[in-house]
């Protein structure tokens, strides 16, 4: 029987497992982004884009 390591589903089980872990170290333990980011062995740059919320819920009104 033939098991796929590393493909895109292990991917993304491990995006979301870092996303947990950094939202822990900033909200729990009070970390800087690059204190999280040294800690998962991931970019400052990478850490901040998993505190990125893309939808409209959180954005600001404009200004008309």
């Amino acid at each position: 029987m033939r098991t796929t390591t590393g493909g895109p589903m292990d991917r993304v089980a491990e995006r979301k497992r870092a996303v947990i872990l950094a939202r822990h170290y900033r909200e729990a333990e009070g970390l800087t982004i690059a204190q999280i980011a040294q800690r998962l062995g991931r970019s400052p740059a990478t850490v901040k884009g998993y505190f990125y919320d893309p939808s409209e819920a959180n954005k600001r009104p404009s200004c008309s």
